[in-house]
């Protein structure tokens, strides 16, 4: 009696020391786990005590304890077993969560690195646009205004000392950066006055306008300077342009040998009317490309959207 006695207590003891590993269930899961398991053991315990007093009331036959005993048993084998079914549960889910978090964390990682790739690359195009602008674009555009602002003050000395030889005139089609066109009665009809067709028509003919050419040719040589440095930063659907800074500087050359002559011409003469021709054969082909006026304007405005635009997109 006391034999068995002692194997139901040992094998209470195993019980109330097998530890649950079914992680994967819910806090009240195993709170209604710990709870059967007791009830079940208070089950137990309910017997040993029927079984004890009925041994000692009745003095019931030991064959029959021995069966009660082993069906103990093999009931808290089957707690301990129904413990231990869900071992595998934990491992499994945890190798689920380390492969989920994997796949997020690279998820994320993908997308976080694409949006910095796009970033990087647009802020690098922002970046060669901005140099197209301030050192391309930008400075041509001014230089340009500027050239213009100052031949116009020429054209406006010439209408005014000979309205019959000389006229600005409205003219969209042929324009410079205002619209207007500044024209010469020559042959009895009126034609484009170009610069290097025409100064010794000008200058050094008493119209007080020698100075204005000092001025254009400065702007110019600015305006060659940018141009044979900074060409490369023409913009991609531009490609003309780059034919066209090619006859500015044409122009630009041409021009100031014809300056040259000019100016050394009435300086020798005292500054006084210039009476003979030119040394120097010019032809049209070598006259101020207007195209550039309209093609720098262009480029200038649309690098000034773009930028703009980019920056709203970034705050």
């Amino acid at each position: 009696m006391h034999k068995h006695t002692l194997v139901v207590g040992f094998s209470l003891i195993a019980v109330l020391f097998v530890p649950s590993t079914a992680n994967s269930k819910t806090i009240d899961d195993n709170n209604e786990s710990i709870e059967t398991k007791n009830n079940k053991i208070n089950v137990i315990k309910n017997d040993i005590e029927k079984l004890s007093l009925s041994q000692t009331s009745s003095n019931l036959k030991l064959d029959k304890i021995d069966e009660r005993m082993i069906a103990i048993d093999k009931d808290i084998q089957k707690l301990i077993e129904n413990d231990k079914s869900f071992d595998w549960i934990t491992p499994l889910t945890n190798l689920c969560a380390v492969i989920f978090g994997a796949l997020i964390g690279g998820f994320l990682s993908y997308k976080i690195q694409g949006r910095q790739t796009k970033f990087e690359i647009s802020k690098s195009l922002m970046d060669w646009k901005v140099k197209q602008l301030s050192e391309l674009y930008g400075p041509l555009y001014a230089l340009l205004h500027q050239s213009n602002a100052v031949y116009r003050q020429m054209n406006i000395v010439l209408e005014k000392v000979d309205s019959n030889l000389f006229r600005l005139v409205d003219d969209s089609k042929k324009a410079d950066l205002d619209k207007k066109i500044f024209q010469i009665f020559i042959n009895n009809e009126w034609v484009i006055f170009r610069t290097i067709t025409h100064i010794d028509k000008v200058y050094g003919k008493d119209y007080g306008v020698e100075k204005y050419f000092d001025e254009l040719l400065d702007i110019g040589e600015r305006m060659v300077s940018i141009v044979e440095d900074k060409a490369g930063y023409v913009r991609e659907d531009q490609p003309e342009l780059a034919h066209i800074f090619g006859q500015y500087l044409a122009h630009y050359t041409v021009l100031r040998q014809l300056h040259k002559q000019m100016k050394e011409s009435f300086e020798r003469q005292g500054e006084t009317t210039i009476s003979r021709q030119l040394d120097m054969p010019v032809d049209h082909t070598a006259a101020f490309p207007r195209e550039i006026q309209g093609l720098v304007q262009v480029g200038y405005q649309e690098l000034n959207q773009e930028l703009n635009n980019w920056g709203k997109k970034a705050e």
